[in-house]
């Protein structure tokens, strides 16, 4: 599946649909419903914010936030 995947995201990143279709099953799964590790989410865009002094928006951050984009995951990375 990891070849089916890497064409599905090359052709997502072009506005197409974001699922991958299995080669072996012909079977068409949703992004967001695959089950991978280490664990990932695929979207069309990012907000990403730098040299913050926590790991959490405040509420008035993310109802800011949420008033411009609409509903949001927070997703954390940890860069060393």
């Amino acid at each position: 599946m990891a070849r089916d995947f890497a064409r599905a995201m090359e052709a997502s990143r072009s506005e197409g649909p974001l699922d991958a279709t299995c080669s072996a099953c012909h079977e068409t799964t949703d992004f967001h419903c695959l089950d991978v590790r280490p664990p990932i989410r695929v979207g069309r865009s990012a907000l990403i914010f730098e040299d913050v002094d926590g790991a959490q928006l405040t509420e008035l951050g993310q109802q800011a936030v949420e008033s411009v984009v609409g509903p949001f995951q927070v997703i954390l990375r940890r860069v060393s």
